[in-house]
């Protein structure tokens, strides 16, 4: 009888832990990527308007980049645009964020630009510190909205001759 208790008992544990009850108390926190990353607005005549188109692009775009200058390219990777990451090499995009290693500073917002209803341009300059010197670096961000989620979109004709368009 005592055996049958025991099994009975040890299946029932097992089904408990495998149900993911209490899987809740074993999650990380969500991180506000917001009050991670500087990022300020520009005083110019375009930013005066500039609006994100909801409130989970601003938040992935901080996320992105906190991840990217933190070197974590798997996240950095989940983060791409799905055609991006059919094809490209998750190695080749590891071994191209491992050649940029900074650390962020800031990330300063010009202009905010709707292409689409699903694509948006951030147009940026970003301080970085490498090798003890500041740089400051103007460029321009895409995002896109595939089933609901923001997408990065990396733009390297160089390394990645199909990110051109």
């Amino acid at each position: 009888m005592n055996k049958i208790k025991l099994s009975v008992l040890v299946l029932l544990t097992w089904a408990f832990l495998m149900s993911g009850c209490g899987k809740d108390e074993l999650e990380d926190p969500v991180v506000d990527y917001l009050d991670k990353v500087s990022i300020v607005y520009a005083e110019t005549d375009e930013s005066r308007n500039m609006q994100w188109p909801d409130d989970i692009l601003p938040e992935r775009f901080a996320e992105y980049w906190y991840q990217r200058f933190a070197g974590e390219s798997s996240h950095v990777w989940s983060m791409e645009a799905p055609h991006f990451q059919f094809m490209a090499s998750p190695s080749t995009y590891r071994n191209y964020l491992a050649r940029s290693q900074a650390s962020l500073i800031e990330i300063s917002i010009n202009e905010i630009k709707k292409i689409t209803e699903y694509k948006y341009q951030v147009i940026c300059i970003i301080k970085i510190a490498r090798e003890g010197r500041q740089h400051e670096i103007s460029f321009s961000d895409r995002w896109v909205q595939v089933n609901g989620d923001w997408y990065h979109i990396i733009r390297d004709p160089i390394v990645f001759p199909f990110s051109a368009g």
